[in-house]
């Protein structure tokens, strides 16, 4: 706490009225940090399967609401394609990491199942709300050249691919910013802290590739699964956009 002394006092040297701003932010943090220590701790302690999945299930349901806050889309059209995208991209990737990956022999164990599925939720929901809002903006904004094409024997498939493309960017391009960032050692967030606690330089920085590419992996298909299962709530059987609530 003491660190914290320093940009205080710059603040007050400087006239800069943030002061309280910085300690609600430090004071939020200190709080969710020890929520967070509290019951991660009991999770490892237990190391129970039951308890983790649970934990795993509250991941990406937490993943699925911030990415509908950040969609700025109706709840009831959005929530149900970002609850089964976040889901099944964030037991699928992680399972896979875990096992093809990493190479474990019990990917459940709760101090390996618990920091990749967090990993992945984040990438979803960092990244697919804002993805989504903009595939569903652009068809009731571009709502017209949608029908005109749907007119002249285009195919669904073929109607929306431009709005698809498009979320697609939005999604991605986060994390591939993420990626470039790795080429300069300040951005290697994950390999510093793993040499920190003890592995080698060669294990943090493969772990640090590997992971960004499996969180990619993980926003990609939640995105395509959430744009799949929404069909049904942004068209109607004949293939024609619902009118916008």
């Amino acid at each position: 706490m003491l660190l914290l002394a320093l940009p205080i006092a710059l603040m007050v040297r400087l006239r800069i009225p943030m002061i309280d701003k910085l300690l609600l932010a430090v004071g939020k943090m200190a709080g969710g940090l020890a929520a967070l220590g509290l019951l991660l701790h009991w999770l490892v302690a237990a190391n129970n399967l039951v308890l983790s999945l649970l934990f795993v299930i509250v991941l990406f349901v937490m993943a699925a609401f911030v990415a509908v806050a950040e969609s700025r889309q109706p709840r009831g059209r959005v929530l149900l394609p970002l609850l089964a995208g976040s889901a099944l991209s964030v037991v699928v990737v992680s399972l896979w990491f875990l096992v093809l990956v990493m190479g474990l022999k019990n990917p459940f164990e709760a101090t390996k199942l618990i920091p990749v599925c967090g990993f992945m939720a984040a990438a979803v929901a960092l990244t697919n709300g804002k993805a989504l809002g903009a595939y569903y903006a652009g068809l009731y904004a571009h709502h017209q050249l949608y029908d005109y094409m749907i007119g002249n024997g285009a195919t669904h498939a073929e109607a929306t691919a431009h709005f698809q493309r498009r979320a697609f960017e939005r999604a991605i391009a986060p994390l591939l910013s993420r990626m470039a960032m790795c080429v300069v050692p300040l951005g290697c967030f994950v390999a510093w802290t793993m040499i920190l606690v003890g592995a080698t330089p060669l294990q943090a920085v493969l772990f640090e590739g590997l992971m960004v590419v499996a969180m990619l992996a993980a926003a990609v298909l939640s995105l395509f699964i959430a744009i799949v299962v929404g069909r049904r709530y942004a068209f109607d059987k004949y293939e024609q956009l619902k009118n916008k609530k």
